[in-house]
């Protein structure tokens, strides 16, 4: 899921749009913006995801990620190697 991460592409900046806590306290989910660019082509890009937290003890651990709005790519897997070399042939 974050394959790209750090290689094909950067996180400029996280916003924490929205935090809701479940009745019970044992999960949560939240809202955050994403701005992210691609590192090949320098372009700015937003996403908008939705995640679900699930507490573990005393702390969350993050179970599941959803885009809402904005470019999806920002989840995309990484391609192997194989698969560029046949687009690149195309």
């Amino acid at each position: 899921m974050h394959a790209g991460w750090g290689r094909d592409l950067q996180i400029a900046e996280t916003e924490l749009l929205r935090v809701n806590m479940e009745s019970e306290g044992d999960g949560a989910s939240s809202v955050v913006s994403v701005h992210w660019y691609n590192m090949r082509s320098m372009t700015v890009h937003e996403t908008m995801v939705e995640q679900s937290w699930t507490r573990a003890g005393r702390h969350f651990v993050l179970t599941d990620a959803r885009v809402l709005d904005g470019d999806p790519r920002l989840f995309r897997e990484r391609e192997s190697s194989e698969e560029a070399a046949g687009k690149a042939s195309e």
